[in-house]
């Protein structure tokens, strides 16, 4: 959605079109982090020089964070 000249436009986009190289960065990072890619490793690929920068392209999934509580703990985080 966007506006031009002071109206609501909107426009259907195919699902391919609203990816970015920046999506997949993001993506990539992720997806390495939770294959048991050490963080240095992914920075190294991606060209990251500060862990500031770097940690914003992370998104852990919950059910990631739960499956590795579980795993040390034998529970999920606040069960």
């Amino acid at each position: 959605m966007r506006y031009a000249g002071g109206q609501r436009r909107t426009e259907r986009l195919r699902q391919y079109e609203l990816l970015t190289c920046h999506t997949a960065r993001r993506t990539f990072v992720t997806l390495a982090l939770e294959a048991g890619l050490r963080p240095e490793t992914v920075m190294k690929c991606t060209g990251h020089k500060s862990w500031e920068t770097f940690k914003r392209y992370v998104n852990i999934a919950d059910r990631t964070v739960e499956r590795e509580f579980a795993a040390v703990y034998g529970s999920g985080p606040g069960r």
